[in-house]
């Protein structure tokens, strides 16, 4: 048994089996290797078998996440993956946040503007690690992604006016 695998072979087959054309199993082996053909004939290596679905990808000029602004990427931020969006609010504010799923929750949190000093939470809905309040029941988060990325919008507007006016009005 070769340990080496022909990625073009292999690109080949798993095109040729999504398409119909092929049902040639394609397996990973408790090892981590790539088996196709007759190395499959030894179950007790084979660990799980590869879907043949093609990988995600997005067409230029697509969202990252449909629900999301278009100027959203994925990156990570803290330890958590997320998203890294852009929004201006009804007043002209530029707010930068980073939409994150702590375990439990959808979080967001405050990455622009940078703030000369911390807020009390109490009135103005934002955590001193910069982590939005967006719902007291939950920790501050939300189950769905779509509600954390609303309600952040929201608290973006509720914040310009708390920095103008000292009120926050939602």
């Amino acid at each position: 048994m070769s340990n080496q695998i022909d990625l073009n072979a292999l690109r080949e087959e798993l095109k040729n089996n999504r398409d119909g054309y092929s049902n040639q199993r394609i397996v990973a082996n408790s090892e981590g290797k790539i088996l196709q053909g007759d190395y499959v004939s030894h179950p007790p290596e084979v660990l799980s078998e590869i879907p043949t679905e093609t990988f995600a990808s997005l067409p230029e000029g697509r969202p990252v996440h449909p629900k999301l602004p278009r100027n959203t990427i994925r990156t990570m931020k803290d330890g958590f993956n997320g998203y890294l969006y852009t929004i201006n609010d009804e007043f002209g504010q530029t707010y930068t946040m980073f939409l994150y799923h702590d375990g439990t929750y959808y979080q967001v949190k405050l990455v622009y503007p940078q703030l000369n000093h911390s807020y009390n939470v109490h009135n103005c809905h934002l955590y001193p690690d910069r982590r939005l309040c967006l719902n007291q029941a939950t920790n501050g988060g939300y189950h769905r992604l779509e509600d954390t990325y609303a309600k952040s919008v929201l608290w973006a507007n509720g914040f310009t006016t708390y920095r103008k006016k000292g009120i926050f009005p939602f």
